[in-house]
């Protein structure tokens, strides 16, 4: 049944930390939406909530998600007092004793706190640039997530990196990027936007991004004028059923473990 696997590998004692390692999306699904009822209200007045929208589900089931290794605080605009007022206007805490898990092992890259966990807004133009990434970044620089899992899929495949889908997170967001994991072997790190100033905390075991594997196909848009004689024998056998016409005609059942 499974014939596809993406394969996560990484370094002990990273590996062996079950609770960072990535999971399917559907186990991953928020509290909010779990505690939702199906209808608000009365069920035979249809006040159906998103609960009843298989789009919905299935967004926030699709893939598997890329959770982050170790708690770090973010401080933006808040001064380092290791510079002083000269420092750099963002900077982490980390424990530094998180590298001497891998110094001197031989390890080819750095999984934890010694890598460089920014990017200058100069690569996204700076301010003159006009990307508008910059400006939500507060002309800053741009916070870089370190993930410390090497991913393969099977040839042909490359798999899409996503802000975890639907989850609307007021402190940062990691830009979207395609890698094709068939032939790149090394761990992929995600640039993000901060939004919020000052101090907070990205949790260890945090849910990072979505990462969802697709076959590389090459595709052409094609347009034609509908039929709409075709269209309202559709609406009437849709609309004949009073509930879960979605479900009933036209969802397919998705599979990710």
């Amino acid at each position: 049944m499974f014939e596809n696997k993406i394969i996560f590998e990484s370094f002990d004692p990273i590996f062996s930390d079950k609770s960072i390692r990535p999971e399917p999306s559907s186990i991953n699904i928020p509290e909010w939406y779990k505690k939702l009822d199906n209808y608000h209200g009365e069920p035979s007045l249809t006040q159906r909530t998103i609960k009843m929208c298989m789009p919905f589900l299935d967004a926030i089931s699709t893939g598997y998600v890329l959770k982050n290794q170790q708690e770090i605080v973010i401080n933006q605009q808040v001064i380092n007092p290791k510079y002083k007022e000269e420092g750099p206007s963002l900077w982490l805490g980390i424990n530094p004793d998180l590298d001497a898990t891998f110094r001197g092992r031989g390890i080819p890259v750095e999984l934890t706190a010694g890598i460089h966990h920014k990017h200058d807004p100069y690569q996204l133009g700076g301010k003159e640039g006009g990307c508008p990434y910059v400006k939500q970044n507060h002309n800053q620089p741009f916070l870089k997530l370190i993930s410390p899992w090497i991913i393969r899929v099977p040839k042909g495949y490359s798999v899409l990196f996503l802000p975890v889908i639907n989850k609307l997170d007021s402190k940062f967001t990691p830009l979207a990027g395609v890698v094709d994991c068939d032939t790149y072997n090394m761990p992929i790190n995600f640039p993000s936007v901060i939004h919020h100033k000052g101090t907070f905390t990205i949790e260890k075991g945090e849910p990072l991004v979505t990462a969802i594997p697709f076959k590389r196909e090459s595709w052409k848009a094609v347009f034609k004028e509908a039929s709409l004689k075709e269209w309202r024998l559709n609406q009437w056998s849709q609309a004949s059923f009073f509930q879960n016409v979605y479900k009933r005609f036209f969802r397919s059942k998705k599979s990710w473990k």
